[in-house]
């Protein structure tokens, strides 16, 4: 079993450092890294990014001037796969939550059964409650739904695009809209150019 995966942490520091664009979309928090440079150096990342500022290894560099082994060792590098080592990292991280809830669980097992379920129980909560990519706060999803909302209603049943005169298209797709690429498909022989 798989609790580390150094080179995908290192991976997704170059990526950072390659594109920060992509640091938020990934989603990992400090505690996700195994390797302890390689947490500092995503503190730091961070710290960079949240201060307005576009991380490089001269920055990193003066935040972690205590490490030029590890700091020489780091490369940017393309950002299209930093998602993949993403995963991977996340996928070690919860491993070693649930080995971390095993050894809990074996420390409590000469006591009652319910006690021993219960501590399991809790920490498999609290390590599914950590996957992040899917929580959203309600107060960030109101607003957009309101205007949405009330879009809707100004347009009386029209879409909100331009409308293409098929109403069963339409429907689905809201109209067109700037921005949109549409790309309509079907198996062939079935009519695309009647």
């Amino acid at each position: 079993m798989v609790l580390a995966d150094p080179q995908s942490e290192r991976m997704i520091l170059g990526a950072v450092l390659d594109d920060p664009s992509c640091f938020e979309s990934i989603e990992l928090v400090d505690e996700d890294f195994q390797d302890a440079d390689c947490r500092t150096a995503w503190t730091k990342m961070r710290q960079i990014i949240d201060a307005g500022k576009r991380p490089d290894l001269t920055m990193l560099g003066a935040e972690m001037a205590d490490r030029p082994k590890f700091l020489s060792e780091l490369q940017p590098i393309t950002a299209a796969n930093a998602s993949y080592y993403a995963d991977r990292i996340r996928e070690c991280s919860k491993r070693r939550g649930i080995v971390a809830i095993l050894r809990k669980a074996k420390e409590l097992i000469d006591g009652p059964a319910d006690a021993v379920l219960e501590a399991i129980e809790a920490g498999l909560v609290e390590l599914q409650g950590q996957d992040r990519r899917d929580l959203r706060m309600l107060r960030d999803l109101l607003d957009p739904a309101m205007e949405l909302i009330e879009e809707r209603y100004k347009l009386q049943g029209r879409p909100p695009g331009i409308e293409t005169g098929f109403h069963r298209l339409d429907a689905p797709l809201g109209g067109l809209r700037n921005g949109n690429l549409i790309v309509i498909g079907a198996r062939p022989s079935i009519g695309k150019t009647a």
